[in-house]
This record gives structure tokens, sequence and C-alpha cells, in this order.
């Protein structure tokens, strides 16, 4: 794991400078080695820290030239299946003068015997890149094929800038602050910045899967990024060719691509362990972990002072069956203020899921004993493990039977006799013309951002609109194909399990300088997990049958059969007690006023409901604290 950062446009001369700064700001993500090259105009500069995994020695240097010296390249990630790559090129008779082992040797080497996109399309890993072609002047940033490696990319000056994190463009000469006020109502609704947007106005997330192409000479205004690969084609080849057999084999094949891809994810040449939540995922990732393992794999659980959010005896009764090596922290509401502090710097724009705090911390104390860290991230998204996707389905079969006129007069009965708050989601929901809509206006925390931001930062109101229906925009033309739970997974693995849980879990760990690995995210898991049915994923009675079909090779049901708890913690009554104080401040009309974004009154109105116990607004004034501390920084 490893941080990135680069320009490329006018000649720069101050670019050996801009890039040392940068580069330090991403020391914690490649805290062993750091490296800059530039071409001899200075129209181009690349900067690299290393997190050393894969060959430790110095042949693993970055910035990295191909043996033919005309492609360099600079990577932040692995690439797992680096070793069968390496095979390959050996066979077709690539000129066998390795400088080492590293993965990022083998992937540049590749790249110049096959090219970037067939190379690309073979590798398996977790990465974000930057390619120079010496020859064709030409750079190009890429992203893996899920959105595990972060990227972002933006005009400041005459110049192309990207980096692994904003903190390194804010160091940037010549870097405008400036807000991306309709990017804002986005976050207000969702916690999160949806890619392609970020907080700062022209400074954009590449999306996942995709590549952007560029010459020092190129217009920065007509840069557009091209995917080099799509879960909607993924998903389409799913229903192409259909897994027809019987869940018996569903469950042998399933297996063993995991195995294959957890024995991939396995590989480094540093300590590695897992998180272990106890769930049936991260379980599975252990299991099979542990399996491949002949010492006792290293384990590391958060739990919760209070029983109901507490998952750790579960974890602890799952590693002591697999006999790992297992240790863990209870976090108390005195732990999360400690950490608090810390969240704007870790995540540098306003990012508003409140389980980043048990995850730096998880972070932290696996960092005291690994590098690396397998974990379970994914598996709801990609086999169907949420029980929204039931919830939200059986609520629109009942809405769909009244006509919509009888819809909107029911919303507004419902809007005159309870709180105006959810009456507006009951109007909301009724408006909505398909399931899609539906299931993106429930996992809103605010479903219009002029309810909670001042009129004058959504300068238009009309493109505030039209940005704001991004997700279940860009969802909506891709899922004609697919069953009505399928496309709501569908949904989640294009836009939440990108931007809020792969940001969560990337910065938290990277903080730290550990590295995380998601088993679950590998291509071929993927492809086969589209090619099962509905009911393979889940059946009506459980979720995730294949999965526990699988797990109870490796462990007894006792140990894993049980509702699903959800990574969730004691936010509503900590804000009412040891938070309590710390949030109040923040939300003070004086500090509200001096920023000028938020609405004061209804941000009292609804740390006052909160306080009082009448509601329980947890949610929504951790994304508004979020935002004035992030804001603020």
């Amino acid at each position: 794991m490893c941080g990135i950062v680069g320009y490329c446009g006018h000649a720069f001369a101050d670019g050996q400078a801009a890039l040392d700064r940068a580069c330090k700001a991403l020391a914690h993500r490649g805290p062993d080695d750091q490296g800059i090259w530039l071409n001899i105009e200075k129209s181009l500069g690349l900067g690299h820290c290393r997190l050393s995994i894969l060959d430790l020695s110095p042949s693993g240097h970055q910035p990295m030239l191909s043996s033919d010296e005309r492609l360099v390249l600079i990577m932040n990630g692995e690439i797992y299946n680096h070793r069968s790559l390496r095979d390959r090129l050996e066979s077709e008779d690539y000129p066998a003068n390795w400088r080492g082992h590293s993965d990022t040797e083998i992937l540049l080497a590749a790249i110049q015997t096959w090219g970037l996109k067939k190379s690309l399309d073979q590798a398996r890993g977790m990465f974000a890149l930057a390619l120079w072609d010496r020859q064709e002047k030409r750079l190009t940033l890429a992203r893996d094929a899920l959105g595990e490696k972060p990227l972002y990319y933006g005009k400041i000056g005459s110049r192309l800038v990207f980096a692994s994190e904003l903190k390194a463009l804010l160091l940037w000469p010549g870097f405008d602050k400036s807000i991306d006020r309709q990017a804002l109502g986005l976050y207000c609704q969702y916690g999160y910045f949806p890619a392609p947007y970020s907080l700062y106005q022209g400074i954009f997330k590449l999306p996942a899967g995709c590549l952007l192409q560029i010459r020092p000479d190129d217009p920065v205004e007509d840069f557009m990024p091209q995917p080099w690969w799509s879960l909607s084609q993924c998903f389409r080849d799913g229903k192409t060719n259909p897994f027809a057999g019987t869940t018996d084999e569903a469950a042998a094949l399933l297996k063993d691509y995991f195995q294959q891809a957890v024995e991939r994810q396995a590989i480094a040449d540093v300590s590695l362990g897992s998180f272990l939540s106890g769930g049936i995922d991260s379980s599975l990732v252990t299991a099979i972990l542990q399996q491949h393992n002949h010492q006792p794999v290293k384990t590391f659980c958060i739990g919760f002072d209070e029983d109901r959010y507490d998952e750790s005896p579960h974890a602890a009764r799952v590693a002591q069956h697999l006999g790992c090596d297992h240790q863990e922290i209870i976090l108390t509401s005195t732990d999360t203020a400690t950490v608090i502090p810390d969240l704007a710097e870790v995540y540098d724009e306003p990012f508003a899921d409140a389980s980043q705090i048990p995850a730096i911390l998880i972070s932290r104390l696996a960092r005291s004993g690994i590098t690396v860290a397998l974990a379970g991230d994914g598996g709801d998204e990609i086999f169907g493990g949420y029980p929204r996707y039931g919830t939200a389905l059986a609520m629109y079969r009942k809405l769909e039977y009244l006509q919509p006129r009888i819809r909107s007069g029911l919303a507004r009965i419902l809007a005159s006799v309870i709180n105006s708050d959810r009456g507006n989601k009951a109007l909301d929901w009724m408006a909505c013309g398909d399931l899609l809509e539906l299931y993106d206006q429930r996992c809103r925390i605010w479903h219009d951002p002029t309810q909670i931001l001042i009129s004058d930062t959504l300068s238009n109101v009309g493109e505030a609109q039209e940005i704001s229906a991004m997700p279940y925009l860009a969802a909506q033309g891709a899922t004609d194909f697919l069953t009505e739970e399928e496309a709501l997974a569908y949904t989640d693995c294009t836009v939440y399990l990108p931007d809020d849980l792969l940001v969560k879990l990337d910065r938290a760990s990277m903080a730290a300088s550990l590295e995380t690995r998601l088993p679950f995210l590998d291509r071929d898991v993927i492809s086969f997990a589209a090619s099962l049915p509905w009911s393979m994923k889940n059946d009506g009675s459980k979720r995730k049958p294949l999965l526990r079909k699988i797990l109870s090779s490796f462990l007894p049901s006792r140990l894993f059969e049980r509702p699903k708890q959800g990574f969730t913690l004691p936010l509503a009554q900590w804000l009412r007690s040891d938070l309590r104080e710390w949030a109040e401040d923040i939300l003070s009309a004086n500090s509200l006023h001096c920023q000028k974004l938020i609405r004061p009154d209804m941000a009292q109105l609804i740390l006052r409901e909160h306080l009082d116990g009448r509601r329980d607004h947890s949610q929504r004034l951790w994304a508004l604290l979020m935002l004035q501390t992030g804001i603020t920084r």
C-alpha cells in the first residue's frame, strides 16, 4: 500500500519541491520509502510513498522505469496474481532480467508487453496508478474495478494534478479551497461525496474501473474518464450465461473461487492477519486464511460496552474454534472522544459514517501486530446480505397498488398529522415512480439539501436537484436486465460500496500504515456471483445461503446462525452523554453563523429533539458535526 501524487502540464520549475511536500503529507500511506521522478522538461512529475509489502528491497522502489525505459509507473495497491502474470510473461519469452519480485515490476512488464488495458484486465488486485509513456508523451491514470484505492485529480493552475488523498492537493501551490456547493448537497443527502464529486470545486474522484489519459499540451478542460472495466457489463454477462447447476454445485464452485482469492491475497513479505467481527463474511475470510496458514492467524475485533451492540463474544468464539491468535478492544464513548480530533485529518473532507471511529481504532490495534489485514467488506453488497433490500421491495409492492393521486393525497394527510420531517419522507416515498427511486430516497439522510443548508449555499436549485439524483439515475439505466432486488444490490455496489465503505476502510487503515485486502471484491468472485440466481443469495428465509453453506464446512452452525446485527455503535446514547458538550459547541448558533452553510434553526431543532430523547437524530447530527469539523479544518 502506498501513496501517489503527480502533475502534468506546463513546465514547473518548483515541481520537485511541490512533490516533496505532497509526499510528506502522504507519508502515513507509505512510511518506508519515498521517490520522485521528473521528465527533462519538468512538464510532468511523479511522486511515490512506499509501504513495503512485496519485495522489501530497493528493487521495489518507485517511480519505476520499464526495462526499455519507455514507461514510468507509480502505483498504490497490490496485484495479487503477480506470480502467475510473471509465469505467463516468461512463457512468452519476456527477457528474464528481473530486478526483484515486486508486483509493480511485474505489472510494468505486462504493460510493456501487452499494453495497459489488457494488463489491467488480466490483473487481479486493487490499485490506483499513474503511467507515463515517454515515447507517446502521454499520462494515464487508472483505478481498480471496484474502487478500493482512491485517486483524486483536478486542474490547479494550468496543470492536471492528482493524488491518493486530498491532503496532498491542499498543499499544492495555487490550490483553490472553494467549496463545491452542489456537491455539498449530495453530502447532506448521503453522508459522503459520491464519485466523481469532492468537497472542492474542480477536484474530482476518478470513478472505479476507469482510466484517464492526457498529454502535457492537452486542455485540462477536455478530461474525460473512460471505463476499462464495467460492473454493469459483468452483471449483464452473468445474466447472459447464468449458472445452471444445483445449490451444492454452486457452493463448491464458489468455495473454490473464494479460496483462490484468499490465497492470492495472503501473499506478502510482511506479517498478515484479519479483521474478525464474528459475522458470516469475516468468519469465512478468517477460516480460509487459517486453513492456508501453519501458524495461528492474528485476528482483531472491536466491541462495545453495551451488549446489544457488541459482537465481540461471537468473534472470540469463532477465533477459538479456528485456533487463531485473537485480540479485541472494547470501545467506549471516552475512546470515541479521543479519536474525534483526528477525523478531519484522516478523511480530508466531511464523511459521516460513524463506524469510521471503530475502523480507525481496530486499524491501530492491528498495526501493532501486523502490516496486512484481510477483511470481509463487500460480502453484503455482492451476495445481497442487507435486510433493507427485502424491506424496500415490500414497501414498494404496497405502494404500487395505489394510484399516484391517491398516494399524494395520503402523503399529505400523513404530513398534517405527523411531524413535518416524517411527513416529508412519506410524501417523497409515495411520489417515487419505481423501486430504485424509493430505495434511493430511503438511503438518504436528508431528502432535500435545502432542508438543512442555507438557501444561498445552493446557488442553483434546479442543478442541485439534478445532481442529487445522480446515484439513482446512474443505476437506473444499467439494471433493466436485473431482478428488482438485484438492482438494489447493484446500486450499492456502484455508489455506497466505493464511496462510503471503501473510503472508510482505506483512510482508517492507511492512517495507521496498515494495508487491508478484501477477498469478496476479487473479480473472479464477483463474476461468478453475478451469474447466480437471487435465490442462491437470498432465498427468502435466509440471506447469503451459499456463504452459510461454505462456512458450515469450517464452523459449527451455532457459531454463525443468528440474526444479522450489523456494524453499528451506540452513537445516539453517546451524543446524549459524553459527546453532548462537544456536539452542542460545534452546532452552537455562533459556530453555524460563522460558516454560513447550515441552517441554525434546523440544526438547533434536531439537536434539542435528540437530546430530549424525543427523536433519534444521531445520523443527521453526525453528518452535521462532520461537516462543521471538516470545513473548519
